[in-house]
């Protein structure tokens, strides 16, 4: 049916709407593909926080707050 399995979304954007639409599915999915890794790496830096001060990490490393942002 789709000559790439990993491309479907996209075949099947560019058969509903044609170009303009699939050039819109196509910035939705960069959006979405940058805040998903944008939300991956806040939550990172959250954890090993948490893991620094608890100690499991070394604390003088992990476990400080930035002075200027107050964040990990």
């Amino acid at each position: 049916m789709f000559e790439d399995s990993a491309s479907a979304a996209s075949s099947i954007a560019l058969q509903i709407g044609g170009q303009l639409f699939g050039a819109v599915f196509l910035a939705g999915l960069v959006v979405a593909q940058f805040a998903s890794g944008l939300a991956a790496q806040a939550s990172a830096s959250r954890l090993l926080y948490a893991m620094g001060r608890d100690s499991v990490l070394p604390k003088a490393v992990f476990g400080r707050l930035s002075a200027k942002y107050h964040t990990p």
